[in-house]
């Protein structure tokens, strides 16, 4: 096993994640409805096309590692720990949705900034820090559309 194994593993947990949520975000931009349309129309895409540059900068460090990233959908699908939510409907429920899939992807970048700090990575370390940062900012934005 390369010294880089335990990184590579929690890497690609994060990169599955973090396709499940590019496209559980699209999905919420293509068929949302009702009264925030526009608003949540426009953020979801914002949400979905920073995944999108996300997975290849997660891949390729990956790559960096000496680790092959998975590129299947099946793959993505087995690897998630953000759950599918398939015929789901509703500004609110969808919000909630995206809140839920941005915890477990938190609590994953998590576990892939401790496997860094253990095996000695600054330089993943500082990939899962900003993204940690980036989806908690998230979460606190998609929370604050909950509040009536």
């Amino acid at each position: 096993m390369s010294r880089n194994q335990p990184v590579i593993q929690a890497l690609i947990q994060v990169l599955a994640d973090t396709y499940a949520m590019m496209t559980k975000t699209q999905h919420h931009h293509w068929n949302v409805e009702g009264p925030r349309f526009k608003e949540l129309h426009d953020q979801f895409q914002l949400l979905y096309e920073a995944h999108f540059l996300q997975v290849d900068e997660l891949a390729e460090r990956i790559r960096a590692l000496g680790g092959y990233p998975p590129g299947t959908l099946q793959e993505f699908a087995q690897i998630s720990s953000v759950r599918e939510s398939p015929g789901l409907r509703g500004e609110d429920a969808m919000v909630r949705d995206l809140v839920d899939g941005y915890e477990a992807l938190i609590a994953d970048l998590r576990r892939l900034w401790k496997a860094t700090d253990e095996h000695g990575d600054p330089v993943t370390q500082g990939i899962a820090e900003s993204l940690i940062l980036a989806h908690e900012k998230t979460v606190w934005m998609l929370r604050s559309m909950l509040k009536a």
